[in-house]
Parts: structure tokens; C-alpha cells; sequence
């Protein structure tokens, strides 16, 4: 079986491409020849090296992002040469609005007996364009996917959808001391308490608010050092930010990191004050990694999956957020990581069970379409 995924968002170090990246280490490649497709200049090329490097096909296509509507219209037509090249099984589209249309109507001209629409988010940022392209996009798949109850319901509202599980590799985050000790050695951090965010550094994060928070935090506790660890346009005013609240000699801005789970280990709280979110990713590796999360409230609730996150509003003074982590736990790491194992296990959030799972789901939705061809056709 022969699919092809495409992330609307770009092949970039961020959720929705890492988790992809876990169903591509765990999918049976014998079973399922899983392809990504890479666009020029939109794709981190460590990404697409992390896929090849798992056994996944890799495939570039024109930028979709760049040179406005010319651009767009070369993407496109290119997607159609490779579904007509290479002759794919199902087409798995991950996006946040109906934009995706654009991509399933492509696949459906070129004959994919299977279009899945992939919502994995809980808004988005095109509003006008999420509207006027409804009619098209409820039309142009056959298959819903959502990451979670609110993302589903955001963009499929009362039609049936299926959620997928962002499913991690809950071993590669268990609780190392050895690690922890490594990292927090290599940073100078030893006798801190290292708060950490992970993710892009653009408004949805609302990192302003974040450093804001440290603030308030460090006048609390002194010894407190905050790692950032992201990219994104925002990073040089949030340089400026944190020298002009005098906290900067104690703001770590790493950029983007290939070992996260490793740097999670050197943690001790994690904040999320973001302004909106699908199912986040990084929340649920926090938990496998027993790492005590305060996240914000317009986040939604289904990624509290232990007692190890806890939800504040963001429009509250930053000293709330302080002094809410001045309560927290941020003892016995290891015992709260094999906790949370135990508990993201059953709740069906470890990527072994969740690739075996796809794969059953790829397979029956293709022998629906095999045996309803004409119907799936006219719809």
C-alpha cells in the first residue's frame, strides 16, 4: 500500500512533522510504503534527513508557500505528476482549515481512492479563505481524521471522524539521571531550577508572556534559569524583552534542538501559556518525561493524560502562573515518568500500538473504496 502524506505546514522540527516522524520509524514497511512530500525551501532538510533516515521515501515538490498564486498552481500541478507517477494508494493530508482542499482535489482529479483530511488543530490562521473553500473541502474526502475531540469537532463539526492518537515513543523519554546530569552539567545549571518551553516563537505561543512569567517566577526563586527551546520570528524581540526585564543573563535560547527528549530530562517545570492549540505534542512527551506541566486554558484538556498538568488562563497577571510553579512537585522525576507511562499506555498513547493501529485503518479504508468505487466516485 502505497501513501503519501503531506503536511500543509511545511516538513519542518515542529508537531505535526514529528509525530509523523514517529509513525514513520514504527509503520510496517512491508505493509506500507510511506512517503513524505518536501517542499523547496518550506522543509527543514534535517527533517527530511530524519526521515529518510527511518526508511520513509522523501519527495520534493515547489514550494507552497513562496511566489503567491504562480507558486501555489506549480505546487499543485506537481502534485498531481507524482500521484499520477507513482500511483499512490491514499493521500494524507494534515492541515487546520479547509485549505486542504486544494491537495485532496488534486488527489481525487488524479484517481487516490483514498483522501484523508487530517485536522490538527483547533483553529487557524486563514479564516476567510477556512470559509469560502468549506463547500469544496466537504466534498473532496472521503476519510476524517482529527488529533483529538476538539480538533475534529472544529473542522468536521457534527460529521464522523476518526482520532488518531499523536502517539510517542514513550521509551525515549523515560527519566534518565544520567542524562540529566549530562545536560544541566554542559549549561551550567547544576543547583537551578530549569523551567523550560518547547515550540515555535510566534504569537500562538504567546512567549511574551512567557518571559513574563519567568520574571515573576525569578523573583521568587533566584536560582531559576528558563530554556527556550524554538525558533521562530519573534526570537530577536524576545532577546530584547527578557534585557529589558533584567532577566536575560538568565534566559537560554537554544533554537531549534534535534534532542529534546534528552533536554527534557534536565527540566523541572514546563509552560505552555499559548493562545490557542490543537493536541499538543510537546505536552504529552513533558508527561512521558514526568516533568511537571502548567499549561494554558485555551488549551484543550484532552492532553492532560496525568495529574502532572495543570491549566491557568492567560489573562491573568504573570505572578498567578509563579506562583501556581512555586507549588509544584518537581520531585521524584523517575517515579512520575513510569507513572505516566503506565497511564499514556492506557490511554492509547504509545506510537508502537498507534502505528499497528493506522495501518489496519489504511488498509479497511482502502477495501471500502475497492468495493464502492463507483460510489466513492460519484460522492
Amino acid at each position: 500500500m502505497k501513501v503519501l502524506n503531506v503536511v500543509t505546514s511545511g516538513l519542518l522540527r515542529e508537531g505535526i512533522s514529528t509525530t509523523q516522524l514517529e509513525y514513520a520509524r514504527f509503520v510496517n514497511k512491508e505493509k506500507v510504503q510511506y512517503t513524505m512530500v518536501a517542499n523547496e525551501g518550506d522543509s527543514d532538510k534535517t527533517m527530511v534527513e530524519a526521515f529518510e533516515q527511518v526508511g520513509c521515501d522523501v519527495v520534493w515538490l515547489p514550494a507552497r508557500k513562496k511566489n503567491g498564486k504562480k507558486g501555489f498552481i506549480k505546487y499543485l500541478k506537481a502534485l498531481y505528476q507524482e500521484i499520477k507517477t507513482n500511483g499512490y494508494d491514499v493521500i494524507h493530508v494534515h492541515g487546520s482549515s479547509s485549505i486542504m482542499a486544494a491537495d485532496l482535489w488534486v488527489a481525487k482529479l488524479a484517481g487516490v481512492p483514498v483522501r484523508i483530511a487530517h485536522s490538527r488543530n483547533t483553529t487557524c490562521n486563514h479564516a476567510l479563505a477556512n470559509k469560502m473553500l468549506r463547500p469544496l473541502f466537504n466534498i473532496s474526502y472521503n476519510a476524517a481524521f482529527a488529533c483529538g475531540e476538539d480538533a475534529g469537532k472544529w473542522l468536521f463539526g457534527k460529521k464522523h471522524f476518526t482520532i488518531i492518537h499523536n502517539g510517542k515513543d514513550l521509551e525515549k523519554f523515560s527519566f534518565s539521571q544520567q542524562t540529566r546530569d549530562r545536560i544541566r552539567k554542559e549549561y551550567s545549571c547544576e543547583n537551578k531550577v530549569a523551567v523550560g518551553f518547547v515550540g515555535n516563537l510566534i504569537e500562538q505561543k504567546n512567549p511574551e508572556y512567557l518571559i513574563h512569567i519567568f520574571k515573576e517566577y525569578k523573583s521568587k526563586n533566584p536560582d531559576s534559569i528558563l530554556f527556550i527551546m524554538g525558533a521562530g520570528s519573534k526570537r530577536a524581540e524576545l532577546e530584547q524583552l527578557a534585557l529589558q526585564l533584567s532577566v536575560s543573563d538568565s534566559v537560554v535560547f537554544t533554537g531549534r534542538v534535534s534532542n529534546v527528549h534528552e533536554m527534557l530530562q534536565a527540566m523541572d517545570i514546563m509552560l505552555l501559556p499559548s493562545k490557542w492549540e490543537g493536541l499538543p505534542n510537546v505536552v504529552l512527551e513533558w508527561q512521558a518525561a514526568g516533568l511537571p506541566s502548567l499549561v494554558s486554558d485555551n488549551v484543550t484538556k484532552e492532553c492532560k493524560l496525568t495529574d502532572l498538568v495543570e491549566f491557568l488562563p492567560v489573562d491573568v497577571l504573570p505572578e498567578v502562573w509563579a506562583d501556581k510553579m512555586c507549588s509544584m512537585d518537581i520531585t521524584t522525576r523517575a517515579e512520575k515518568s513510569d507513572d505516566a507511562h503506565i497511564k499514556m499506555k492506557g490511554q492509547g498513547f504509545d506510537i508502537r500500538q498507534n502505528a499497528q493501529d493506522l495501518e489496519l485503518v489504511y488498509e479497511l479504508l482502502l477495501n471500502n473504496c475497492v468495493e464502492n468505487r463507483g460510489k466513492i466516485n460519484e460522492h
